[in-house]
C-alpha cells in the first residue's frame, strides 16, 4: 500500500512538513530537513508534533486544518469552544 500525504508547509530554507497516512492507517508528520542541513527525514505522531512543534506556521497550519474539519454551527457550538487560546498558558 502507498502512504497518503498532504504538504503542511514548506519554509524558505526547504525545510518541508507533510501530513502522512501510512498503509496501516497510522498518521503522523514528516519533517523534511533541507539540503545542507543533512535532508533528514524524521517522523512523528500528531500528538508529539503539537507538543513540540511550538508555535510555527508548520503547527498552525496543522491546528487549521484539524479546525477545518469542525464545521462550526452558532447554536450548537459553546462560546468558550469558539474562543479559546490555543496559546494561553496552562500555568494555572
Amino acid at each position: 500500500m502507498t502512504a497518503e500525504t498532504r504538504d503542511l508547509y514548506c519554509s524558505s530554507s526547504g525545510d518541508r512538513w507533510v501530513l502522512v497516512r501510512d498503509g496501516d492507517l497510522r498518521v503522523f508528520v514528516r519533517h523534511e530537513a533541507n539540503e545542507p542541513s543533512g535532508g533528514k527525514v524524521t517522523d512523528m505522531d500528531i500528538g508529539q508534533f503539537l507538543t513540540t512543534g511550538g508555535t510555527g506556521p508548520e503547527t498552525r497550519e496543522l491546528l487549521r486544518l484539524i479546525g477545518s474539519l469542525v464545521e462550526r454551527n452558532e447554536e450548537t457550538t459553546p462560546e468558550f469552544i469558539a474562543t479559546t487560546d490555543l496559546n494561553a498558558s496552562n500555568d494555572g
